[in-house]
Formats: C-alpha cells, structure tokens, sequence
C-alpha cells in the first residue's frame, strides 16, 4: 500500500494508528521532500491521498503525475482513498471539476450520508454525522461517481467510482493536527462566516468529538482496506497463476 503524503503537517493521523492497529505494511510516499510519484502500480495493492495546502489545478508536475497515477488505479481497479486535497485529485482525474467553493470552511460540520452509502458501507455508518473540515475548494462527481455524504457549506463531502473513494472532509485529523492548523491562522482566535468556526468552538469538546469523528473513520478505512486486501489476494493469485504456467 502507497501513502502519499504532500506536507510535513499533513501526516497520516488517525489513519496510522488504524493501520498499525491492523499491522498493515505501507509505504509513505514524501512529496515535500522531493521524492517522486511512482509511474507504475506493481505490486501496489492500494494507494491513498492525504491532504495539501495546495489546489489540484495548481499545474506543478507532482500533481499531474498524481493525477495519471489514478487514473491508472481507476482503469486496473485498484482502490484508491482520497481525503480532502486528496480527493479533489480523485474528481479531477476522473473527469470532475475542482474549483474554489463560495468559502473556505473550517470546522465541525454535519454531513448528511446518502442511500447509496448504506447499501454500500452496510449499517457501519449512521444517517449523519458531525465532520471535521479544512479546504477551500470543492469537487463536483465525475461521471458515473456514486454519492454518499452531503454537506450544507459544501454540497459534495463524499463520493465513490469504482474503487476511489473520495473524501472532502478530514476523518483522519487528532488533535495534534487541529492544533496545528490553528496555530498556522491565528486569526480563526474570531468567528469569521457560518462556514468558518472560531478556535474556541473547534476545540470544544474536542476528545468527546475525535472519538466520534474516529469512529466514523474506522468504518470508512475498514471498508476501503477489504478493497485493497482483495485486490492483493487477486495480484497473488495473478503471480502464482503465472508460475504455475512457468512450470
């Protein structure tokens, strides 16, 4: 499994502590340290996208070649997560639009999940939820995309084509990254718009808050990681079908 990381502050957060917790082999792909965006998807059995300050339409090469990797992944039906920045590179690469939303919106936010979200994540999810927020553009579906979370600041919060799944909210953020995003914009110490939450009301109750954010996450990690563990059982059975052939 693939991780692509962009910023140092942009790490893996809760979604570490998942797959440790499972004892999942990954490796972290650093962008921010100049390392390079793979061309091929050999023995790749899933790949995930972490968030970025940067926008998708930013033209710089690491994301265009971000972006031909999932469609790659999309084509062999490899599942790919993507999580805010992330999921924006999953709607622009499969043809959806990225562009500025009307606001930045920085928070906790209810989010609504669809009927396509129950018949495909099962009774792991409830009808909504509260979400953690940080982004200032939005995605559109591609074509063919399947939509399973609504918002109100921003419409589109979650959708699903093929085996991308992709996220505009932040399932993986802990308290280290809140704090950390907030130390970075002091001037959130004020209420700024309906879609933008002062400091004091991100952390609010905030462990009582994590502790239902992550548990949406696990819901949503574990149904993605099924994917991504039967891809690999397929590549092996690929591998040893080729030996036996061989022979």
């Amino acid at each position: 499994m693939l991780i692509f990381q962009h910023e140092p502050c942009e790490g893996l957060g809760y979604l570490d502590t998942f797959l440790a917790e499972r004892r999942i082999e990954h490796h972290i792909v650093h962008l921010h340290k100049g390392e390079s965006v793979p061309d091929t998807l050999t023995d790749i059995s899933g790949m995930v996208f972490l968030g970025s300050s940067h926008s998708v339409n930013d033209g710089l090469d690491w994301i265009e070649d971000e972006l031909a990797l999932i469609r790659k992944a999309s084509q062999a039906d490899l599942p790919v997560l993507g999580i805010c920045f992330g999921g924006q590179l999953i709607s622009k690469a499969l043809g959806g639009e990225v562009s500025k939303a009307r606001t930045m919106q920085a928070g906790w936010f209810e989010v609504t999940a669809t009927k396509q979200a129950e018949t495909i994540l099962g009774n792991t999810m409830a009808d909504s939820f509260t979400v953690f927020e940080w982004h200032g553009d939005m995605f559109s579906l591609p074509e063919g995309a399947t939509p399973l979370f609504y918002g109100n600041c921003v419409k589109y919060q979650g959708f699903l084509h093929s085996r991308c799944l992709a996220l505009q909210f932040h399932p993986e953020f802990t308290r280290n990254k809140i704090e950390k995003c907030l130390s970075r914009n002091p001037a959130l110490k004020r209420s700024i718009s309906t879609c933008v939450q002062n400091s004091d009301e991100m952390l609010k109750d905030l462990n009582e808050r994590l502790d239902r954010l992550h548990a949406v996450a696990k819901a949503l990690f574990a149904w993605w990681l099924e994917q991504a563990q039967d891809s690999n059982r397929r590549q092996a059975e690929t591998r040893q079908e080729r030996t036996n052939h061989r022979k």
